[in-house]
């Protein structure tokens, strides 16, 4: 089974393009926190994900995200395959999005705002 789920954080404003057929696709990476308790002591590192969507997802991550936001994630990764311009085969593993969520905290509550594919 192919699923990933994760929260994590915008590195960045997504990107938005057109494929050549007119459909929309945005991209963005995502920052998520590893956590782990070790002998009492805390240690934190991240985890970068590049991530894609498509079609309406792609409109509303165009249209409601930016750099910092909290986001919750549900795809599938896909790997990406190419030769660059000196015709080295390069791999990319990247997230599709199934679903996202844009997590917002207020002083009162947590909103959530969803979107799917």
């Amino acid at each position: 089974m192919n699923v990933f789920i994760a929260t994590g954080n915008l590195k960045a404003d997504p990107i938005y393009r057109l494929t050549k057929k007119g459909s929309p696709v945005a991209n963005f990476s995502i920052a998520v926190s590893n956590s782990n308790i070790v002998k009492n002591y805390g240690t934190n590192s991240v985890s970068w994900f590049k991530v894609v969507a498509f079609e309406k997802s792609a409109r509303y991550v165009y249209n409601k995200l930016k750099k910092g936001d909290k986001v919750f994630i549900t795809g599938t990764i896909r790997d990406n395959i190419w030769r660059d311009k000196t015709n080295n085969l390069r791999e990319e593993k990247e997230i599709k999005i199934n679903e996202i969520v844009l997590i917002k905290k207020s002083l009162h509550h947590l909103k959530l705002e969803k979107s799917s594919q």
